[in-house]
């Protein structure tokens, strides 16, 4: 008896959903992994969310990408009361997240294989082998246990959910043209805003669009106006709005490298020759997957600093450069090779190339690896058709394949999950890492392990001298050990290293711990020592190029002013802050600093002076609004009681 299609596509997914339910469970494996070094930037407000006035505010506030990512962080804001005791909630809803584009990118390759040339027979067979072995792959253990890369993973939902209507209303683009451009213009505005919102390289949607047009039959329409309609369709929604993008980003940064990259430890020229390598690299995890090779640390890539240094450059670019040959010349032999090539390439197209990010991510490979497994399943899918030993052969491979996935899924979320055995292995992996050192120098911290802590920190010192962030770390720790004339002599020798070193926000951390702590776990460390200490940072052209470190500086040290009784240094710091990276809190400080000096009506016409840097998102612009008012009356009530104190005394 012959089965239905649509029978045979439900038992399909039946299928899909009972395996995806036992990655679901590999995933719970790793829900120990608690949080990492870019948590506390990214999450800290969540303390403050305590109603809908301060969830608006957290979900606004975001300054980790030019849209700030408001989508993202409103899905934080529901895991506010698990913030930072219960890091598992959040690895619990990243997991779900993950298992939600597993099914979508299943139903994406279902609709999409029903319209490829040549037309796949098995589409949800196709659909089923791909999206199964994207979703069980160990790559994406870090997009998911690094709770803050939930970025990422909504990113990659709402361009999977654009492209599933891009390609619905495509299938009827012959019959009704008006009508499936409409809906393909809709799905690809609506996608990209909201991926977008989610994380800027959500913005990329039009390119993956793009990329799948590749392997679609070009369509054969009624008449010659309708043809020019489609031209011009892809031009303005398909091919202008990547290269506007991309141009509208790479201007400036090649017109000025050296301050978009004054912060970094390598150059533009530098970043863009190590990335071919760093490509190959994540193409051999794809295909080869190895357990306990993921890592959330790889601040130890080798920089290449020319074509043969190292060697491995030049062969990688030539490499490149012959498969983006290959992809353009077989495009029409071989579309789905084209497709999958575009895909991965252009995904890459923002953090991967000129823009100042961080070298090296795993999580960099979660939407762009699916062209990729989109070609695997449909490969899989045609060997069915071809011959008998083409279906054995797949009938074969594909479940190795697919058990080796899981097999290295659920070693590596083990070892996620244990975080301090975790840590260990991962230093003793990359001993060249100092975000591996520091991490597990931390643990030890946490485990009351000082003496071990510092330890580890005084070895990375060894190998990453000139690190701001190791320096002041390791200095801290060692603090309570020295005598006074001891601490002297060694603020002393730090003060030339922290001038020229190393940009690090752990060295910004350090700071602001030891003046809250100055005094009571060194009592060696004054204040005069810190402020030394500040001023150095604060003299570094690293420091100098973020204006949220030198904010961070200032209000150290305004702190260490007002503890003095300084009245005058704490307004200035507070204001040099304010001027760096304005926010309410700092109007806040300043303006019950001028009210306790007497100086209530600057301190008024600070807060007016103050409405013209109100945000231009509404929300945030209402919300500073409301503060500020409420900080004017509270000023004008302390001037009234000033006031009424002055007339009646003697």
């Amino acid at each position: 008896m012959k089965i239905s299609s649509n029978l045979l596509s439900s038992f399909i997914f039946l299928g899909f959903m009972a395996l995806a339910y036992a990655i679901h469970h590999q995933y719970g494996l790793g829900n120990g992994a608690g949080f990492f070094y870019d948590e506390k930037a990214n999450l800290e407000g969540l303390e403050s969310v305590q109603d809908i006035d301060s969830a608006l505010g957290f979900i606004f506030s975001g300054d980790s990408g030019p849209l700030g990512r408001p989508i993202s962080l409103a899905s934080f804001a529901l895991n506010a009361p698990s913030w930072p005791a219960h890091a598992e909630d959040f690895h619990h809803t990243n997991t779900l997240i993950h298992l939600l584009n597993g099914v979508l990118l299943f139903w994406l390759i279902g609709v999409f294989a029903q319209i490829i040339r040549p037309r796949c027979e098995w589409p949800w067979i196709a659909a089923g082998i791909a999206s199964l072995l994207w979703l069980a792959h160990p790559l994406w253990v870090s997009a998911v246990h690094i709770p803050v890369q939930r970025m990422t993973l909504l990113a990659a939902t709402f361009s999977l959910l654009g492209l599933i209507g891009y390609i619905k209303a495509r299938a009827h683009l012959e019959s009704r043209p008006n009508l499936a451009l409409g809906g393909m213009s809709a799905s690809l505005m609506l996608g990209t805003a909201l991926a977008a919102l989610s994380k800027e390289n959500g913005a990329l949607l039009p390119l993956f669009a793009l990329a799948l047009e590749l392997a679609l039959a070009k369509p054969v329409f009624a008449n010659d106006r309708t043809a020019r309609l489609w031209w011009t369709w892809k031009t303005v929604f398909l091919y202008a709005p990547p290269a506007l993008l991309l141009g509208y980003l790479a201007w400036p940064i090649f017109a000025d490298p050296v301050a978009h990259y004054a912060i970094r430890e390598f150059t533009l020229y530098e970043r863009l020759l190590t990335q071919p390598r760093i490509l190959w690299d994540y193409i051999g995890y794809i295909f080869f997957p190895r357990p306990n090779a993921i890592s959330p640390f790889h601040d130890d890539i080798v920089v290449s600093t020319g074509l043969f240094t190292p060697f491995s450059t030049l062969v990688s670019i030539l490499a490149w450069l012959a498969v983006i040959v290959l992809a353009w010349r077989w495009k029409t032999r071989y579309p789905l090779f084209a497709m999958a090539i575009l895909w991965f390439l252009g995904g890459h197209g923002l953090e991967s190339t000129f823009i100042p990010l961080e070298l090296y991510f795993e999580h960099r490979n979660y939407l762009p690896s699916m062209g990729l497994f989109v070609l695997a399943g449909l490969a899989a899918a045609h060997a069915f058709e071809r011959s008998r030993f083409a279906r054995r052969v797949t009938l074969i491979f594909v479940p190795v394949y697919f058990v080796v996935c899981l097999f290295a899924l659920h070693v590596t979320n083990t070892l996620w999950g244990a975080a301090p055995v975790a840590a260990q292995i991962w230093h003793e992996r990359q001993p060249e890492s100092v975000r591996a050192a520091q991490h597990l120098a931390r643990l030890y911290l946490v485990s009351g392990q000082t003496g071990a802590a510092f330890d580890m920190l005084r070895k990375a010192m060894q190998r990453a001298p000139t690190d701001t962030g190791l320096i002041l770390q390791g200095f801290r720790l060692g603090c309570e050990r020295d005598e006074p004339a001891s601490i002297d002599e060694q603020v002393q020798k730090l003060i030339p290293v922290l001038r020229q070193g190393f940009f690090s926000t752990a060295a910004l951390v350090a700071v602001d711990v030891m003046e809250k702590n100055l005094g009571a776990t060194c009592t060696s460390l004054t204040d005069t020592h810190l402020l030394a200490l500040i001023d150095a940072l604060a003299a570094n052209p690293k420091f100098q190029a973020s204006r949220q470190g030198m904010a961070n500086l200032f209000i150290v040290r305004s702190r260490i002013h007002a503890r003095r009784g300084e009245f005058s240094p704490t307004v200035e710091t507070l204001e040099a802050a304010f001027e760096r990276a304005p926010s309410l809190n700092l109007i806040q400080r300043i303006s019950l600093v001028l009210s306790s000096g007497g100086l209530h009506d600057i301190g008024l016409q600070r807060i007016e002076e103050y409405r013209a840097k109100a945000p231009r998102n509404p929300v945030l612009r209402a919300q500073w609004n409301r503060e500020l008012d409420a900080m004017r009356e509270v000023l004008l009530a302390n001037k009234a009681q000033s006031d009424a104190g002055e007339r009646t005394s003697p």
